[in-house]
C-alpha cells in the first residue's frame, strides 16, 4: 500500500462576503471557520463526500447573471461603494455605446441603399447601350439577332424589377392509365 498524501485545502479568508456583499468579521464566525478547516485536514474524503450533496452545492455555487446593457442596481451600489462616480460613468458608457451602434447602423444602412442606387444606374447604362446595339443590328439587316439580343434584355430587366428568378411550373403529368378504344 502507498503512503498517502496529504492533501493542501486552501484557507479560507476571514473576510467573507455574503449575498448583500457585506464583510462578515465576527468572531463567533472565525472560530466556526477554524474548527471546519481542521476536520477538513483531518478527513479531507469526508469534505469530497459532503461537497457532492446538492444542497452544499447550492450554498456553494453562487452564480449571478443579467442580461442588458446595464448591471442591476445591486450591483451599481456596489460599484459606487468602490467608487462614487461608478453609476454615472456606466450611463455614460452604455449611451456612448448606444449612440455608436444607432451611427453604426445607419451607416450600414445608407451603403446598402448607395449600392443599390449605383446598380440601378449601371443596370440603366447597361440596358440603354444594349437597345442601342440592338437597335444597330437591326438597322443593319440583322433583325433576328437583334430580336434576341433585345429578348434577352427584356429578361434580364424581368429579373431585376421583380427581384426573383423566373419559376418554371411544372404541369402535373397524368399518371391515370387511360384504355384506348380498339376498333371492333
Amino acid at each position: 500500500m502507498q503512503p498517502e498524501h496529504p492533501k493542501q485545502v486552501p484557507q479560507a479568508s476571514t473576510n467573507t462576503q455574503d449575498y448583500t456583499g457585506k464583510q462578515s468579521d465576527s468572531p463567533e464566525f472565525e472560530e466556526v471557520e477554524e474548527d471546519l478547516s481542521k476536520e477538513i485536514i483531518e478527513h479531507p474524503d469526508a469534505f469530497s463526500r459532503v461537497l457532492d450533496r446538492p444542497e452544499i452545492q447550492e450554498i456553494v455555487v453562487a452564480h449571478h447573471a443579467f442580461q442588458g446593457p446595464l448591471p442591476p442596481p445591486y450591483l451599481l451600489r456596489g460599484y459606487q461603494d468602490i467608487l462614487p462616480d461608478a453609476p454615472e460613468r456606466i450611463f455614460q458608457l452604455t449611451e456612448k455605446e448606444f449612440a455608436h451602434r444607432q451611427k453604426m447602423e445607419e451607416k450600414a444602412l445608407d451603403g446598402a441603399i448607395n449600392r443599390d442606387q449605383r446598380g440601378q444606374r449601371f443596370g440603366l447604362g447597361a440596358t440603354l447601350f444594349t437597345v442601342a446595339c440592338a437597335t444597330l443590328l437591326g438597322l443593319t439587316g440583322h433583325e433576328v439577332l437583334a430580336g434576341a439580343v433585345i429578348g434577352t434584355v427584356v429578361a434580364v430587366a424581368c429579373i431585376f424589377v421583380l427581384r426573383q428568378k423566373p419559376s418554371i411550373k411544372k404541369q402535373p403529368e397524368d399518371n391515370n392509365n387511360v384504355e384506348e378504344e380498339k376498333p371492333a
